[in-house]
C-alpha cells in the first residue's frame, strides 16, 4: 500500500517541474541542520507563493502547507534549544 507522502510525491512529481523535496514530518522532526531547514523552508515558500492557485485547485495544498510549517516548528524549536544552551553556559 502506498504512504500518503509517497502519493503525495507522485503527485507534485507529476504536475511540477521545480517542486520541493517532500520530506516526511517524522523525518523533518530529526534534522538538526539549521541552515539546512532554511534553505528547505525558502523552497517551499516560494514554491507555494508562486504555485498556490494550481496547489488549491488540486488539493493539495494542506499537506504542502503542513510540511512547511513542520519546517518552521522544527526551526524554532532549535533555536530555542540554542538559546537555553547558551543560557546556561
Amino acid at each position: 500500500m502506498i504512504s500518503s507522502i509517497d502519493h503525495l510525491r507522485i503527485i507534485v512529481k507529476q504536475m511540477f517541474t521545480d517542486p520541493p523535496p517532500i520530506i516526511d514530518i517524522d523525518f523533518i522532526n530529526k534534522i538538526t541542520d539549521k541552515t539546512a531547514l532554511y534553505a528547505i523552508e525558502k523552497k517551499y515558500d516560494t514554491f507555494i507563493e508562486k504555485n498556490m492557485a494550481v496547489l488549491s485547485s488540486h488539493e493539495v495544498i494542506y499537506p504542502i502547507l503542513d510540511i512547511r510549517d513542520a519546517i518552521l516548528l522544527r526551526i524554532c524549536r532549535i533555536r530555542r534549544v540554542e538559546q537555553m544552551r547558551e543560557a546556561f553556559v
